[in-house]
C-alpha cells in the first residue's frame, strides 16, 4: 500500500469561506452572466433570495484559498499533476452574505500503469456547507503522474 492509499477517507483542515457581494459581482462578469440575479439585489430580494446569487461554480474561487491539489497531506509533486475532471451537484442556493464550510476528503485513489508510466488517480469531495447543511458538493479527479511513493513526491 502506498503513502497515497493510506489517505483515503481522511479529511483536509476544514476552513471557512465568505460569500461577498463585489466578488460575486466580479465573477459574473468574468464568465458573462448577466442574469439580474447575479449582480441586483432588488431582483434577488424580488425573487426570495437573501443576496445576490453566486453563479454556479462561484465556489471554485475558495480554490485559492485552500485547492486540493496543493494540500500538504497529498504531498504531491505539482509539476506532474493534471487536473482529470469533476462534477458538481447543486443542492441550494448560494448567495452573497453566505459564509461556507469547506471540507474536502479524500474519496479514493487508483495507482495503475498508464502508457507514459505509473500514476495515481486520486478522487477527492469538497463539500461547501451553510449553517451545518451541504448546499454544494465538487468532486474530481486529481491525476499525478510518475511514482507515488514517498521519495518521488517529496
Amino acid at each position: 500500500m502506498s503513502r497515497l492509499t493510506e489517505l483515503v477517507g481522511t479529511t483536509a483542515q476544514p476552513f471557512r469561506f465568505l460569500v461577498e457581494e463585489g466578488k460575486v459581482a466580479e465573477f459574473a462578469r468574468a464568465v458573462q452572466a448577466t442574469d439580474p440575479l447575479f449582480h441586483d439585489a432588488a431582483a434577488a430580494a424580488d425573487a426570495g433570495l437573501s443576496g445576490v446569487l453566486a453563479a454556479p461554480t462561484f465556489s471554485t474561487a475558495s480554490a485559492h484559498w485552500s485547492g486540493p491539489a496543493s494540500s500538504p497531506a497529498l504531498g504531491l509533486d505539482l509539476k506532474r499533476v493534471l487536473a482529470g475532471g469533476g462534477e458538481w451537484e447543486y443542492l441550494s442556493p448560494v448567495v452573497a452574505g453566505d459564509e461556507l464550510e469547506v471540507v474536502t476528503t479524500v474519496e479514493s485513489v487508483l495507482e495503475k500503469q498508464g502508457s507514459r508510466g505509473p500514476m495515481a488517480v486520486i478522487r477527492v469531495r469538497t463539500d461547501f456547507a451553510r449553517d451545518g447543511e451541504i448546499v454544494q458538493r465538487y468532486t474530481s479527479n486529481i491525476i499525478q503522474f510518475g511514482a507515488v511513493d514517498e521519495e518521488s513526491s517529496a
